[in-house]
């Protein structure tokens, strides 16, 4: 996670909380957006594991995101529709 924000200079802010499972967790990402356009963030959750030497990551929306993140003012948040 560091060193993506290292490179990524539209990434504002990433978190990463423990979820319900040992390899799930909750991203929280909020994202500079371009002028005239509102920033937006994200609150997904990622399952991720290794099996038989390939790393596999899956993200998808949480519904009521809000009661795990609030959004925070002049954000918009976005949707995860599906992440591999």
């Amino acid at each position: 996670m560091e060193n993506r924000l290292k490179w990524d200079k539209n990434i504002l802010k990433m978190e990463m909380m423990p979820f319900e499972h040992k390899n799930s967790f909750t991203n929280y990402q909020l994202n500079k957006s371009p002028l005239n356009f509102a920033n937006r963030d994200f609150v997904d959750k990622q399952i991720a594991f290794a099996d038989n030497g390939k790393f596999y990551s899956y993200y998808s929306n949480i519904p009521n995101d809000t009661e795990i993140k609030e959004i925070p003012a002049k954000v918009e948040r976005a949707k995860t529709l599906i992440g591999l």
